[in-house]
């Protein structure tokens, strides 16, 4: 391992705290050795420090002491990438992918411990709460989990929730709507707009909004908007569930694509003149965040440019 793209790797694992065999530390040992002040710059970048002594479950007091430390580092990162190798932010780029999914862990209270995950990464991320339960959270999404007397969680975004049983509630509030639930499957898709939906695939959940309540049992689905629940079938459950799931489009209107694009993904497609005059037909999955704005462009046979890699895209002719 002699290459400036393995101590890259090397690099990343060890600021992501991964464990390493003897042969990878002492190589990476060496480097720092060699290179301190290049590893100390890098360090100031990723290191984010957080406090682990709050002494309430506050959430939105949690992330936003997250948030900001994370806002402070960006900063750092615009306003210094001028003094900083070449080296170093390929360093940092690789960290980046490493630490995806953030995880923070505060020191239990009479109210229980209460553990954060937020997903910064462009693709769902598995993951398993204290209590065992199983989690997919899907990308721009964020989840607060308080292990106490009930199993109490808040969600931001969008999840996949296997629910292990161990005889608590488990309740999750998600918007306006909150969800019981003692062991099933089942997903819950948030919109940008506040509008939530309620996909069972096991199991039974009560789904509330302020005055209304639903029980949803396996293959049916709940949406709420604006505090009014709709109850319904699942259509098309293997798709609604998969981890490949896919859209489809015949000769729809690139406009009317790229809306079902944004609220399905969270993906931004802005258009150039002339562009919506098109209409494609094609079958994108969504889980293909950094294809799919591509595929666009070459359907109209324009220009693609990444403004923010998974998140915002332009499609333009020359």
């Amino acid at each position: 391992m002699k290459t400036k793209d393995n101590i890259d790797e090397l690099l990343a694992k060890h600021f992501a705290g991964e464990k390493m065999p003897d042969e990878q530390t002492e190589i990476l040992n060496r480097w720092i050795e060699l290179n301190y002040d290049e590893y100390r710059k890098i360090k100031q970048l990723m290191d984010v420090k957080i406090d682990n002594n709050l002494d309430c479950f506050d959430t939105e007091k949690a992330w936003s002491k997250i948030e900001k430390q994370l806002e402070d580092k960006t900063d750092i990162r615009r306003h210094n990438y001028k003094k900083i190798s070449t080296f170093s932010i390929a360093v940092i780029s690789a960290v980046a992918a490493v630490v995806a999914l953030v995880i923070m862990v505060f020191k239990p209270s009479d109210n229980g411990t209460q553990t954060l995950y937020a997903n910064n990464g462009t693709s769902a991320k598995e993951l398993m709460l204290p209590d065992s339960s199983e989690i997919n959270l899907y990308s721009n999404s964020k989840l607060a989990y308080n292990d106490g007397k009930d199993r109490n969680v808040k969600l931001e975004g969008s999840a996949f929730f296997n629910v292990k049983k161990d005889g608590r509630r488990f309740i999750i509030e998600a918007g306006d709507a909150k969800v019981e639930v003692l062991g099933t499957s089942f997903l819950i898709k948030s919109g940008e707009k506040g509008e939530l939906g309620v996909y069972v695939k096991s199991g039974r959940v009560k789904v509330s909004s302020g005055s209304q309540n639903i029980v949803l049992n396996a293959n049916e689905k709940a949406e709420i908007d604006n505090g009014s629940i709709t109850g319904g079938k699942i259509k098309d459950s293997e798709n609604v569930f998969s981890d490949n799931k896919t859209i489809k489009f015949d000769n729809t209107p690139i406009k009317e694509a790229v809306e079902t694009i944004r609220k399905e993904t969270g993906i931004k497609i802005e258009l150039g003149a002339g562009i919506e005059n098109n209409a494609v037909t094609t079958q994108i999955t969504v889980n293909d965040k950094n294809g799919i704005a591509s595929e666009l462009a070459i359907i109209c046979g324009c220009r693609c440019d990444t403004l923010s890699e998974g998140k915002l895209y332009r499609l333009y002719y020359e």
